[in-house]
């Protein structure tokens, strides 16, 4: 990190040389503090002291440091078409609607219906005999997104972009009470490319709309997964049992 860099931070600070920093838990850092914090002023100025810049900022000016299976080329270019304010998203937003849906695509209880081995089988990198083999019905990944906020619309993307890069059948539902919300996340469905939303249905529904199809679109069984980022009361008539609810924070 140098003067010059066009950099993001994140909204806690991390020194990036702890274990639980070295592990990609950042978030749990023991010396991590919270900008606008009484530990941590700033986050809304024209200048911010950063503590432990090295493992806090993002380095936008280097795409050779990003995490990104992407070409340096292909980076710079999605980079170049990006405003400032939308990098606002990667402070936060982003990755708390990202967080929720790795959890929900890859927590140990969804496997067999991402591999289309059954438990425990799923857990292992061998093949199965074809008579042990998850069903075709049963290898469609349901799921349920609870509030339409910005984090919410940012885990419908994860979501979507998930599962269509590991080619897994899909059936979302993005839930929101509020009109607006819903229908604002039909826009930005709409603008998403056809790589990163094929391989399966997207609806976004009112609260009501989804209660009473939810048996329809799980073959009466609830969903897979529901990811529950604004709470309002309706997740116990959309999950099966054993259902995988993945939040901004745990997983259940």
């Amino acid at each position: 990190m140098s003067v010059g860099r066009f950099t993001v931070s994140q909204v806690l600070q991390a020194n990036k040389l702890r274990s639980s920093c070295r592990l990609g838990y950042t978030g749990r850092c023991p010396e991590g503090f919270l900008f606008g914090s009484p530990l941590l002023e700033g986050g809304q100025a024209q200048y911010v002291r950063v503590p432990k810049a090295g493992g806090t900022l993002f380095n936008l000016s280097d795409p050779s440091t990003w995490s990104s299976g992407m070409s340096d080329s292909d980076k710079q270019a999605a980079l170049s078409k990006l405003s400032d304010s939308s990098l606002l998203l990667l402070a936060d937003i982003l990755p708390t609607g990202v967080f929720a849906a790795l959890q929900a695509v890859n927590h140990p209880k969804v496997q067999p219906v991402i591999t289309g081995k059954p438990w425990p089988l799923c857990l292992t990198s061998g093949s199965v005999p074809q008579e042990l083999s998850v069903l075709t019905e049963d290898r469609v990944f349901t799921a349920a997104v609870i509030g339409l906020g910005p984090v919410g619309v940012c885990a419908a993307i994860s979501l979507l972009d998930t599962l269509s890069t590991l080619r897994v059948p899909f059936r979302i539902v993005a839930i929101d009470l509020n009109e607006g919300r819903r229908e604002k996340m039909k826009l930005v469905y709409d603008a998403i490319d056809a790589s990163g939303k094929t391989g399966g249905d997207f609806l976004v529904l009112s609260i009501d709309e989804a209660k009473a199809q939810a048996k329809e679109l799980t073959n009466g069984v609830g969903f897979t997964s529901v990811l529950e980022v604004s709470p309002c009361g309706i997740v116990v008539d959309l999950c099966r049992s054993r259902t995988l609810r993945s939040s901004e924070t745990s997983v259940r």
